[in-house]
Order: C-alpha cells, then sequence, then structure tokens
C-alpha cells in the first residue's frame, strides 16, 4: 500500500477570517434524493449578561463558545458549529435563520478587543483604543453569520470541516444598543462526492486547492508526473 502525501495549498473562506478556539461537531445528517443532501441544526442561546469593566460593558453569554476579537472594535461573543464531511464534498449553500431579534439599551458602551500580547511575552500596559465603528449606527457585525470550509484529519481520515460562526448578539455602537436573538437555525446544503477522492495505490501526491489556483498549480502537477510521482489536483 502507497502512502500518500497531502499537501493543502490553502483554505476556502467566506467572510473573516475566525479564531476556532472552541468547536462542536454534531449536525444532524438528513438526506433528501430530490434537493441533494442537507444538514440542519438548531441552536438556543439564553439572554446574554452584562458587567462592567471600569467605563465600559463587558457582554457574555454562557452558550458562547467563541468570541469575535479585533483590535478596537466590540469585544462580541459568538458560537461556532463545525460539520465534519467527507473529503471531495462540494458545499453548495450555507443558510442561517434567526428569530426575532430582541433590543437591550447599555449604559457603557462594549469594551473594544485589545491588542494582540506582544510575542516577548514582556508585561505592558494595555491600551484600550476605539475604533471609528463606534461613532458608526450600523449593526455590529454586518452579518449574522460566516462560514469557511477546511481539510484536516479525523480518526485518521481526510475530511473536510465546515465551520459556521453565529453571531446571537450583534451591537449598534452610536446608540449603544445590543441586539440579542435566542435561536438559530443553521442549512447545509452539500453534493457529496461521487467516489471517494482517497484511493489507496492511486496517487502518491493529493494536492488540495480552490478552483481558482488550478490553473497556476498545473505546472506542478506535470513536474511531479514528469519525475514519476503520481500526482492528483482536486
Amino acid at each position: 500500500m502507497k502512502k500518500i502525501a497531502v499537501v493543502l495549498v490553502a483554505l476556502v473562506f467566506l467572510g473573516s477570517s475566525l479564531a476556532m478556539s472552541s468547536v462542536s461537531r454534531n449536525g444532524t445528517l438528513l438526506a433528501d434524493e430530490e434537493k441533494g443532501n442537507l444538514i440542519e441544526k438548531t441552536l438556543h442561546f439564553s439572554q446574554p449578561t452584562i458587567e462592567k469593566k471600569g467605563t465600559y460593558a463587558i457582554v457574555k453569554s454562557i452558550d458562547a463558545n467563541n468570541v469575535l476579537r479585533k483590535e478596537g472594535f466590540p469585544f462580541i461573543p459568538s458560537y461556532v458549529e463545525t460539520f465534519t464531511l467527507p473529503i471531495g464534498t462540494k458545499i453548495s449553500g450555507v443558510e442561517v435563520r434567526a428569530s426575532q431579534p430582541k433590543e437591550m439599551d447599555l449604559s457603557e458602551k462594549i469594551i473594544p478587543s485589545s491588542p494582540a500580547v506582544s510575542y516577548n511575552m514582556k508585561a505592558s500596559e494595555i491600551k484600550i483604543v476605539e475604533s471609528d465603528v463606534y461613532k458608526s449606527d450600523n449593526i455590529y457585525p454586518e452579518r449574522a453569520y460566516e462560514w469557511h470550509v477546511g481539510v484536516g484529519i479525523e480518526d485518521g481520515k481526510h475530511v473536510i470541516f465546515l465551520s459556521v460562526q453565529l453571531y446571537p448578539v450583534r451591537y449598534i455602537p452610536a446608540k449603544n444598543e445590543l441586539m440579542y436573538t435566542n435561536e438559530m437555525k443553521i442549512k447545509v446544503n452539500y453534493e457529496p462526492p461521487k467516489k471517494p477522492l482517497m484511493q489507496n495505490d492511486v496517487y502518491d501526491l493529493l494536492i488540495i486547492s480552490p478552483s481558482e489556483f488550478s490553473d497556476a498549480l498545473q505546472a506542478l502537477v506535470e513536474h511531479k508526473e514528469n519525475h514519476g510521482i503520481k500526482t492528483k489536483l482536486v
């Protein structure tokens, strides 16, 4: 049996980058012959609580497992739900529907996210700086969810990870108003691979990359093939 080398060229991101400190992988898989395959997941969130810190407020959610952290922007709790699918699966679409949002007026502004810790780890005074978003009457974050797809290994198998980051709590800075929802429903439409992507004794090298890089990587595939390395680009 040949050992297959896997090169992950890039991840496919939709929306901003995510900080995935904690995820759960318990989506419900439902098959629909006419509409393809469907994943559905309903999540419930309690009302957030507010903790005062100096002249600012910290928003806390007992249901959150992540945060939206961007220096100078409001520190917002979030939730990441990650689904595992066979490698070669095509994500046709991700939809999230939230229940009617509720309003909460705040007496203090939500604390801005602090700068990243210095690489030398030396203790230093943390200066809190508000970005221009605090003058805006637009809701932050603008979208209630974001998602991205990555490739990895789970239980010794190559798989696709679909991670959906939810924002059940959002903020209107200029009004100092919090908007939160108690329920969010995730719906994922996908197409499973027609045949297993990873097959023994077929390829020596598998290159995984977004389609927009296919032309640029074709030369690498030809180079490897010319040197006797059976290569596949997906």
